[in-house]
């Protein structure tokens, strides 16, 4: 099998790519690590990398909308790129040839070269005690399938145990090399890496950590739970999701915080965050209040729901007959997709209500309820049957989890337990675009850079 070159932006910048030959070269302006001391330092320069993945599907996902007038030079697509509005529009392909930036591909790679490095390498480390380069390792593992897990949800189908062997899932690298086959392994085999690099790392990590940027067991745990809820195993998903909240079921309750500042509690500082287990942050912070919630997820929230005023704030434009539409804040860090304590709480009562255990579930989403509400507002919930019980569960999980980055995976996630079949619609330009339920548009499609350089990976079809 003729071997490529994964095209990537390696630590420096520089681009690597050829279809023949071999490159062992460490790339031109890095610094080789040589002492424990250097492969921390690269490793939390991954962490500080950790931004990209969900951001891009916001848009495409029934939480957004664009209203009409605002898709202008002053609207809420006032600055953002062609990306957002192809993504908005779930065009054939989201970036060209010519395009290198394309946000979620390249970083991601970028992250699992260091990861590889560190993975493979840490062991001849010079100037540090095993226990330190054990934590090294176990933290790149944990990023490696952290990393991977993103990767196979935006450009893999979503885990079905009957197809999931034939599926294409995105290709695997475990090496610090800048050669090897680029085939698309299958998407059981990158969550099959992800399992695998996530129970090692387990082994290696120590309980607690310094900071909220690097991984420890209860780090693990909250991914071990994440990961299981997408592949249907809520058996596990549940016991690691349990795990986590015996050790720490934090909640903030919102009701103590003055109105005016309620959202700094959702998107504190991230060392501050006792609800934040692993932090992921995405460049900036929500785009600049570029994202406007649909009538429908604003209709979800009720009266003395404080997640309403503490997440959206309205926006005035004079050019636009003075529309005053809520937009997501602007004020304050945006972690995307990073596990808190609030989604090991609905992962939990997911699985519950899924293994039939109603009233735990809604035990569960009453506890979350309870720090999000006015205190002077009965904020508890009741169901009779499964049916219902897991309507309230996922509506309360699109209350909590809105534009963190959850929403596009879980409508492929629920589209294949049969829990969501709706035509998504969004108008731009005065023009209307529909995603069907099952649409191949829920995949991402390759970089068409990535494609031109490695013909040898399959383009998704759309």
């Amino acid at each position: 099998m003729k071997n490529s070159i994964l095209y990537l932006f390696i630590l420096s910048g520089v681009i690597f790519f050829s279809c023949d030959d071999y490159l062992d070269v460490q790339p031109l302006g890095t610094v080789i690590p040589k002492e424990v001391a250097d492969y921390r330092a690269l490793l939390d320069n991954v962490y500080a990398m950790r931004r990209a993945a969900c951001s891009n599907t916001m848009y495409g996902s029934d939480d957004m909308y664009v209203p009409v007038g605002q898709e202008g030079p002053f609207g809420l697509l006032r600055r953002t790129g062609d990306i957002d509005k192809k993504i908005y529009t779930w065009a054939d392909y989201i970036t060209e040839v010519e395009e290198t930036n394309d946000r979620d591909w390249q970083p991601m790679y970028q992250q699992l070269y260091i990861c590889n490095t560190v993975i493979n390498q840490i062991d001849v480390a010079t100037g540090g005690s095993e226990d330190q380069k054990n934590i090294l390792r176990g933290e790149a593992l944990v990023q490696r399938a952290y990393t991977y897990f993103f990767l196979v949800n935006l450009y893999g189908k979503q885990y079905d145990s009957k197809t999931a062997d034939t599926d294409m899932g995105v290709p695997i690298l475990t090496k610090p090399v800048l050669i090897g086959s680029l085939k698309r392994a299958s998407v059981q085999e990158v969550y099959d890496l992800i399992f695998s690099d996530l129970e090692e790392g387990l082994k290696l990590l120590p309980e607690t950590s310094s900071y909220n940027t690097r991984p420890n067991k209860m780090a693990v745990y909250a991914l071990l739970a994440r990961a299981n809820l997408f592949i249907g195993n809520y058996k596990k998903a549940r016991t690691y999701a349990d795990l986590v909240l015996k050790t720490n079921n934090f909640l903030y309750h919102l009701a103590d915080f003055p109105k005016r500042t309620n959202h700094t509690v959702i998107f504190p500082p991230f060392l501050e965050n006792k609800e934040l287990i692993l932090y992921k942050v995405v460049d900036g912070n929500t785009n600049g209040g570029r994202f406007s919630p649909s009538p429908e997820l604003l209709s979800l929230y009720k009266p003395g729901d404080l997640r309403r005023t503490a997440r959206f704030h309205s926006f005035k434009l004079v050019d636009s007959n003075n529309l005053d539409i809520p937009v997501v804040s602007d004020r304050d860090p945006y972690y995307s997709g990073a596990p808190t304590t609030a989604e090991m709480y609905l992962i939990r009562a997911e699985a519950n209500v899924r293994m039939s255990k109603i009233q735990e579930a809604i035990n569960d989403i009453n506890e979350l309820r309870k720090y999000r509400f006015d205190s002077a507002v009965d904020s508890k919930l009741t169901a009779t049957t499964a049916q219902e019980a897991l309507r309230l569960v996922l509506e309360e999980r699109r209350r909590e989890l809105a534009f963190l980055g959850f929403r596009w995976f879980d409508l492929k996630r629920l589209m294949k337990t049969g829990d969501f079949n709706k035509t998504i619609t969004h108008v731009f330009l005065k023009e209307t675009y529909t995603l069907q339920p099952y649409s191949n548009r829920y995949v991402l499609p390759i970089p068409q850079k990535i494609i031109e350089l490695n013909p040898e990976i399959e383009q998704n079809p759309r």
